[in-house]
């Protein structure tokens, strides 16, 4: 008589039925495809958490320095505007009536 092994179960050929033995084996494959989707959807939520905190932390950062850039810039037009008050009135006057006629030339050719 020989062994066979199924499942880490020793069975002999005269004792073991091909249907049952058949049936514990597919039992066995689905436990184990079970556990392997089981622990890499878990690894992958793992990582899918660790990548958007990550970018989250990197978010913050840039907003931080894009926020720091942006009121270098507004101090640097502050002070030019104090420096040249006349100038900072006819270049505003210059870009309104730059717009006002990108505006009527859009809205003409609309028509």
């Amino acid at each position: 008589m020989r062994n066979i092994s199924t499942n880490g179960h020793a069975r002999t050929r005269s004792k073991a039925d091909p249907v049952s033995v058949l049936s514990s084996d597919i039992a066995a494959i689905r436990r184990d495809i079970s556990n392997l989707v089981g622990a890499g959807t878990a690894t992958v939520s793992a990582k899918a958490r660790e990548t958007a905190e990550h970018l989250g932390e990197e978010a913050k950062r840039l907003a931080g320095q894009a926020k720091e850039q942006y009121d270098v810039a507004h101090e640097h037009l502050a002070e030019t505007a104090a420096k040249r008050p006349v100038a900072t009135i006819v270049v505003s006057m210059a870009a309104g009536m730059v717009v006002g006629k990108m505006l009527s030339w859009a809205l003409r050719r609309s028509e």
